[in-house]
């Protein structure tokens, strides 16, 4: 079974970055030539309150952004997890038909 793609998200004061973890930027290079992506992408919010209300879909289309690849891709590389990286914690796993939520410090999926 492949490796989940890892995203990692950084927590600012007006929101939150996602960027691909480099392994799994390369797992995606090698197993999917040719596909591009961003390197970063940022969502911002006015307040820490407003972070909490994302829904799954944000994380989804996040994932479709930063990977360049369509849902069912994304589900044959194994899926996704959103991890803070100082705490190795993951935030959320998908695809959102077999996903799962976690809950870090103030922040709630």
């Amino acid at each position: 079974m492949p490796k989940k793609i890892r995203i990692d998200v950084g927590r600012q004061a007006d929101g939150l970055a996602f960027m691909l973890h480099p392994l799994s930027r390369r797992q995606i290079e090698e197993r999917f030539q040719g596909v591009p992506s961003p390197v970063t992408v940022f969502i911002g919010f006015d307040n820490l309150a407003d972070i909490q209300q994302i829904h799954g879909s944000i994380w989804n289309q996040v994932a479709l952004m930063l990977t360049g690849l369509n849902e069912s891709q994304i589900a044959e590389a194994g899926g996704y997890e959103f991890v803070e990286p100082g705490k190795s914690n993951v935030l959320f796993t998908g695809p959102e038909s077999r996903m799962t939520i976690g809950v870090v410090g103030d922040v709630q999926p």
